[in-house]
């Protein structure tokens, strides 16, 4: 899911700004969770 950080709400298409990237797997028996900071639109 691609969240809002201040919210955690799933960003709109278009989004400028922070987001986070949350992703959970399974591989077999185990569980893997991460997440990873972006941010979109132009740097300054």
């Amino acid at each position: 899911a691609l969240i809002d950080p201040a919210d955690f709400t799933e960003v709109p298409d278009g989004h400028d700004g922070d987001a986070i990237l949350a992703v959970a797997a399974r591989v077999g028996a185990t569980r893997l969770i991460d997440n990873i900071p972006l941010r979109f639109g132009a740097s300054s």
